[in-house]
């Protein structure tokens, strides 16, 4: 917003910011992070079987630098399932406190962009209510049929 554009306190925090980016640490911890949530988020669907319990929910779990990506929208699966999916992933990480961008040209995927600054305790909670939010919504597609 212009409101606050070209004033001496926004300048030097926006500068700040930028300062702070540019900072190699911050980007590579940002990567590290992302990077292990990628890991976490591939093990977690595929080590839970659906419905039929012989094949595993197909997701992709992708991401480039600071994110992690799980998109619904994989060969065979029908887009409107996929959405389906999508938003029921997203109201359960709502209930566990996880703060997530509903995305895609069709809204199938899921993106999260973990702090820059996240702690490693942090990091562990926020693991933690991941592997909970990925087992209730798993139990919820084998119980639903969804």
């Amino acid at each position: 917003s212009e409101t606050f554009a070209g004033t001496p306190l926004a300048c030097s925090v926006a500068n700040e910011v930028l300062r702070q980016l540019q900072s190699e640490s911050h980007f590579q911890h940002g990567c590290d992070v992302a990077s292990r949530l990628r890991r976490e988020l591939k093990e977690a669907f595929a080590s839970a079987p659906t419905s039929n319990g012989d094949a595993t929910i197909p997701v992709e779990v992708s991401g480039q630098a600071a994110t992690a990506v799980v998109d619904f929208w994989v060969p065979k699966i029908p887009l409107d399932l996929a959405q389906k999916r999508a938003e029921l992933l997203v109201r359960i990480c709502s209930q566990h406190r996880l703060r997530v961008q509903w995305s895609g040209p069709q809204r199938t995927r899921i993106v999260m962009l973990p702090s820059l600054t996240i702690s490693d305790g942090e990091l562990t909670a926020a693991t933690n209510r991941i592997a909970a939010t990925v087992s209730e919504f798993l139990a919820k597609l084998a119980s639903d049929a969804i």
